[in-house]
Formats: C-alpha cells, structure tokens, sequence
C-alpha cells in the first residue's frame, strides 16, 4: 500500500537525520516503525492511565528505554511484557550451524562458466546491484543445507524460496535488535536486505526469495546472488530444483559471528562484523578462483579507488568505461548507480572497502584486506579457472 502525505521542512530534516544515524532502509522503515511506536505507546498508556519510561520499564535497554526522550534513535520501539528477552537470541533454527558431519546426500556441481571472460567483463554483466548484501547469502546457504537434509535430490527453488524469505523475515527482527542495540547506521545495519514481516509485506519476501534465494525466468534461467556466486546450482534431475554446491556447503557449516552468537550481542563486538577473516577469506579465495565476473568488478573498483575516484560520483564516472558502447544508450544512469553501490555493498561486507561518511557526504577507503585482495594477480581467464 502507498500512502502520501505532506510533512514540513523540519520533519523532512527529521526523517533524513534519522536515516543518517539509525538503522533504518529508508523513509517508509522509518515512518511504519514511528507509528508502531506511537500506537503501543498510546495504548499503553490508554490501559494504565500514563505512561512512565523508567529503568524498570518493561521496553528494552536500548530502544525506548532512554529517560532523556522515547523518541531518540536507540530506540523508540516499546515492546510488550513477553517480549523483554533478548530478540536477537531468538534466531530462527533454520539459520543456526549445520552439523558439518551431515552433509546433504547430494551436492549440486558448480554452475558452468561458458562465456565469462574476468578479463574485462562488462558491468551490464556485473552481479545485479540488488544483490547488495552477502549475509542473506550466508543464511540461506544454511537454510538449504537444513532443508535438503535427508533428501535425495533438490528442492523446487520457487518453493523454497518463499519458505526461506518468511523465516528470514523473523531473523530480521532479531538482526534489527542489534542495529539498534549498536546503534547501526544504514551503511552497517544487520538488517539490511532482509525481507520485512506481516501481512503487508509478501513483495518484500518475494523480492528477498528471488534476489537472496533463487528464481527461474520465462526462458528457463536461473539467476540470484546464490547462483551468482556459484554457491547453489539445479540439482540435475529436475531444471527448477536446487541444491547446494560443495562451496556452498563448506560455506554454510563456518561459523558465523552474527547468526551463532547474536543471543549474547556483546560477542559480537561491535556489531558491524557480518563475516569472520575466516568466512571472508573463504568466500574471496573461492571468487578469485571461480568467479570471474565478480572477481574483476571488485578489481574494477579497487583500482579506481585507487587512482582517486573514492566518492560516488567519481566512482561512477571511472566505472563508465565498463559499458559497451552497444548497449551505453540503453541503459540509465540509475543503472550505472544501482551496480556500483550494489558492488561496493558486497564489497564493504567482505571487508575490502569501508564507507566513511560526513553528514550526507560519502567516500570509500581501501582496507588492509582490500589490499591484499587487490595484491593477487588474476588467475587468468574464463576456461582457465576452476569451475
């Protein structure tokens, strides 16, 4: 549903400062949350006669608990008497560390790698800028893995797909606990790209299941960041099934600093850790193999932050060359944009680049890793990398 609404400049401002230091999406996130909160206020202070925030409270530490104001950001959500525990010990079971002693009956081969040429590949051919984060990716591989336990074959992918986003939208809840105990911005929030929960919300899975999962087209094609980065592939016998390929697997049963230790948020550390230096070496040893099309886009981007282009413009400016002239008239700037901040999301995530804000000001800076990263010669091209 699309509601729209006037709102003053102060609001306006409001709303953007919001978006800047919390860890909300976007203004619709923002608004929906205000007005879940205003109404549990209102009704509660409807059933006692008042309202009174105070260290006894039953709202958690952390959200609408600040004496100063029920209406800073670190939060303003009010939660019922069941609902004081912890929600971020709440991760669904689907997303917990498989046995790594048990194995799926079959693992999916890697997908083929006819006609990817790392060399030089196109960024119309990038990953989809929608594929902006790599935690889901990490949580559905562990989700298959406990699906496709005891089964001897894959699992229709439109099916599961829309299994792994509903559950998924209750580790979004758990996941935006921890934005808001950390106070995460929406560079670092958890729970971003996750799908969101209730009624109203069947596009936000769809899209999650789609993106996150795995879809099949019209034409028989199968596309999603787990298919991108070879962590899924069909299962062989049926074209609209899945399963796991040995990477994915191997993938899923590391341990993970978010999805295996959120009930006790301090072990986390900060918060913004998605992936351990094991996970993120892992996941890069396996793209630098056999990924080339993601391989050179993160190399695209190193180097042209390198050379200078460390802002979103001039990024988008150095990437220009990476379009085919072919297709150039094509394709819209919101395009060019939509790769760039897809890539270097995914980026950030693995810790090879970090995002440093200054009010609404954003630049990129190389990490240690990116440059160990950016350090490796290529392993040549597509037939000459391990499918």
């Amino acid at each position: 549903m699309v509601i729209c609404f006037d709102c003053s400049e102060r609001t306006k401002k409001a709303l953007d400062k919001l978006l800047d230091i919390g860890g909300y999406t976007d203004y619709a996130e923002a608004v929906e949350i205000a007005v879940a909160n205003q109404l549990a206020l209102q009704e509660h202070a409807r059933r006692s006669g008042g309202l009174l925030i105070s260290p006894g409270s039953s709202l958690a530490p952390g959200e609408a608990g600040s004496r100063d104001s029920a209406s800073r950001r670190g939060g303003a959500s009010s939660r019922s008497a069941e609902q004081t525990r912890n929600p971020a010990s709440a991760i669904p079971e689907l997303f917990l560390r498989p046995d790594s002693d048990a194995a799926p009956s079959w693992l999916a081969p890697p997908p083929s790698m006819e006609s990817e040429d790392g060399d030089s590949t196109p960024l119309n051919r990038w990953l989809l800028g929608q594929y902006n984060k790599v935690l889901p990716a990490k949580a559905n591989c562990r989700a298959l893995a406990h699906l496709l336990k005891g089964r001897d074959s894959g699992l229709p992918v439109e099916e599961v797909g829309v299994q792994i986003a509903c559950q998924a939208a209750a580790l979004r809840e758990s996941l935006a606990w921890l934005d808001r105990h950390y106070g995460l911005g929406r560079d670092d929030a958890l729970s971003t790209g996750f799908p969101s929960g209730g009624v109203d919300a069947e596009k936000s899975r769809l899209r999650y299941a789609s993106h996150f999962v795995g879809s099949i087209d019209g034409q028989g094609h199968l596309s999603g960041l787990l298919v991108g980065l070879k962590l899924v592939n069909r299962s062989g016998d049926k074209d609209t099934c899945i399963s796991l390929t040995e990477i994915g697997w191997d993938f899923a049963v590391l341990t993970n600093p978010i999805l295996d230790r959120a009930d006790d948020a301090d072990s986390t550390c900060n918060g913004t850790e998605r992936l351990t230096s094991v996970e993120r070496e892992f996941l890069l040893n396996h793209i630098h193999r056999s990924v080339p099309t993601e391989d050179f886009a993160y190399r695209a981007i190193l180097a042209a932050i390198s050379s200078g282009a460390n802002t979103p413009d001039h990024l988008d400016a150095a990437l220009q060359k990476y379009i085919p002239e072919d297709v150039a008239s094509a394709l819209s700037k919101s395009f060019l944009c939509s790769q760039r901040s897809g890539a270097v999301s995914r980026m950030a995530d693995l810790g090879l680049v970090r995002r440093i804000r200054d009010g609404l000001r954003v630049s990129y800076t190389i990490t240690d890793f990116g440059r160990a990263f950016q350090a490796k010669p290529p392993e040549g091209t597509g037939g000459n990398r391990r499918g």
